[in-house]
């Protein structure tokens, strides 16, 4: 089927491929160019979703693009393309090229609005990926990645994941300590760190936050301490006192005492342990509370499946079907809300990551309660 634009490269980089991360972003650099909006014919579509030279899209371009013309467009256009689709749908109800004909004469009537920004294009992958706005200074993840290694060389911090998507890029770092805690699953390690992220564009930032991890990458991520626009005059100033300043996370000991109050709240109470319809109004309240929050009602459901039976949501059987294993089910705390939280995001854009792991680190230390 016709899609209106291309999902983004992503890419994971573990503990060990800190220089296959600095290699990939100098070659985005290498490959990047950036030319002024002057005409509408620039962004306008043919009937095959390509652009006058025979570029498309990155889906963060056109929702940026779609988000300066009119609120809502996107998910307007994804609908009338026929992205999201209910089953019981017929084929007729959705055209991509009338969504194409709908954005191309928005385009036309809103183009003054695109007037004085630059669009930055991968020659390579033959895409738009976004766009910089004139107040906006670009600053490429290739310089950010290379003046934040600069920055923590004298710290005793270790490189522990690196997230690439589109022209958003994440590194994270760990202290040397491991902490250890005892669950229902076992001895879980966690480590205390660093993230820091730089989007190139969209809202065109670097942000830093604390962080608490499992050793083997699923996170929690603190609310961002320190968050610079690219903008203003002295901006390479304010960007090295950033990557310079210290960041307010817990120590081991404060961890320790956030994880025994998640494991001391139990998910489902002594009354619908071995209930089905207990079950089922304990598994909907949490994933009511988790879309409060900002989660998608699928998200939530995974989050849910995860928190009372570990099972992936990919085959996720009935209540009744655990209703033999409700012992099991009655030991369930906020601990596994958290950790579930904690692993969801894993292929997900790196905002979209950072928002999940943002809600675990909130639950983490008692902001939020289920």
């Amino acid at each position: 089927m016709l899609t209106l634009a291309d999902i983004p490269v992503s890419r994971i980089y573990t503990a060990s491929q800190l220089e296959d991360l600095c290699v990939d972003a100098a070659r985005v650099n290498t490959n990047t160019s950036m030319l002024p909006i002057e005409r509408s014919k620039q962004l306008e579509m043919d009937d095959r979703g390509q652009l006058e030279n025979g570029f498309r899209f990155t889906t963060t371009a056109f929702r940026q693009l779609c988000r300066t013309l009119a609120g809502g467009m996107s998910s307007l256009l994804d609908d009338v393309a026929g992205k999201r689709r209910r089953k019981a749908a017929m084929d007729v109800e959705f055209s991509p090229p009338t969504a194409i004909a709908i954005f191309n004469r928005l385009l036309r009537l809103r183009f003054v609005r695109m007037l004085g920004r630059l669009a930055v294009y991968n020659v390579a992958d033959r895409t738009i990926d976004g766009f910089v706005g004139p107040k906006y200074k670009y600053l490429a993840n290739s310089a950010f990645a290379s003046n934040l290694l600069e920055g923590l060389a004298s710290e005793s911090l270790k490189f522990h994941r690196g997230y690439l998507y589109g022209r958003q890029l994440a590194l994270r770092f760990v202290h040397n300590g491991k902490l250890p805690v005892t669950t229902n699953d076992g001895i879980t390690l966690f480590a205390l760190g660093r993230h820091y992220a730089n989007s190139e564009i969209g809202d065109a930032s670097v942000r830093a936050a604390p962080m608490v991890t499992l050793v083997d990458g699923p996170t929690a991520l603190g609310s961002y301490d320190l968050r610079l626009p690219h903008a203003g005059r002295d901006f390479q100033r304010k960007l090295q006192k950033l990557l310079g300043s210290s960041l307010r996370g817990p120590d081991e000991a404060l961890l320790d005492g956030w994880i025994k109050a998640l494991q001391s709240q139990p998910l489902i109470g002594k009354e619908d342990e071995f209930s089905v319809d207990g079950l089922a109004r304990s598994k909907s309240r949490l994933e009511r509370k988790l879309v409060s929050k900002g989660l998608t009602q699928r998200m939530a459901q995974q989050v849910s499946a995860l928190s009372f039976f570990g099972a992936n949501l990919a085959g996720f059987p009935s209540i009744e079907d655990f209703a033999n294993k409700s012992f099991a089910i009655g030991q369930r705390t906020a601990y596994d809300a958290c950790i579930a939280l904690m692993q969801t995001p894993i292929r997900m854009p790196l905002n979209a990551r950072e928002r999940v792991e943002q809600v675990a680190y909130s639950l983490l230390c008692g902001r939020f309660s289920l």
